[in-house]
């Protein structure tokens, strides 16, 4: 495990990196986004923490969600995902642990890949009760993770006090998660 990142840290990865610029049906992590996403609900206000050059984004799109607008605190993650979405308006550059980033008015919250990169408490304190989440965190160390889990039960030890699950499941090297914030 290691420290947390910075923006600057990821800009140097989407500099370097093919598999954040490439259509999502070619990402390393395209089935993984296929099961989270039938866990979100189409008709909702979605708001994505850490959204990446936008991927994931564009396959929700691509498959009639509507209501999107996501935020990361990397400044080309944010530029490549206006490119991708071909709308700058939906992606703003912000840091999940302040509590003036959650400029837009959502319904529900998807967070993937990104948990386990943050102070996540921190983050998770902004969120409003009631409010469902999807999120995925890893079974597996990375330089720029602070933290990753070995089992189910250790997901649902570190996030018991936060979140009601609804869905858990290992596939492949995640666990996918849907829950409400409590």
């Amino acid at each position: 495990m290691s420290i947390m990142r910075d923006g600057k840290y990821y800009n140097d990865i989407y500099y370097v990196s093919g598999e954040y610029a490439c259509p999502y049906r070619e990402s390393p992590y395209y089935q993984m986004w296929q099961k989270a996403m039938m866990l979100i609900p189409k008709d909702l206000r979605l708001l994505e923490i850490g959204c990446g050059t936008g991927q994931f984004a564009r396959m929700l799109m691509d498959n009639g969600y509507l209501s999107y607008v996501g935020f990361d605190f990397s400044e080309e993650a944010v530029r490549r995902a206006g490119k991708m979405l071909q709308n700058d308006d939906l992606v703003y550059l912000a840091d999940a642990h302040e509590s003036g980033s959650y400029t837009a008015e959502h319904d529900f919250i998807i967070c993937l890949e990104a948990f386990e990169h943050i102070k996540d408490y921190e983050v998770i304190r902004h969120f409003t009760p009631g409010i469902e989440i999807v999120f995925t965190v890893p079974d597996f160390d990375d330089p720029a993770h602070i933290r990753y889990f070995k089992s189910i039960n250790d997901v649902v030890d570190r996030y018991k006090n936060h979140f009601l699950f609804s869905h858990i499941e290992k596939f492949e090297r995640w666990f996918i998660c849907k829950a409400t914030v409590v």
